[in-house]
């Protein structure tokens, strides 16, 4: 399951969603079943579709920070 969180970012043809990953069954070893992570997500055919995921490095610059 996925949740969104926050948009992070948001252009013409780009946004950056902070979410929240849920595994129903989560491979063996994995050390938790659930976190959030930034993803990326463009416009392709006029549909809203996951890129990747970024690193954290990745979202720093795209943070304004609140004063």
């Amino acid at each position: 399951m996925v949740e969104p969180i926050r948009l992070i970012s948001d252009t013409d043809q780009n946004r950056v969603w902070q979410v929240h990953v849920s595994l129903d069954h989560p491979w063996a070893g994995l050390d938790t079943s659930s976190q959030d992570v930034d993803v990326e997500v463009a416009v392709v055919d006029g549909k809203w579709l996951m890129n990747r995921i970024l690193f954290e490095q990745e979202v720093q610059h795209l943070i304004t920070p609140t004063h």
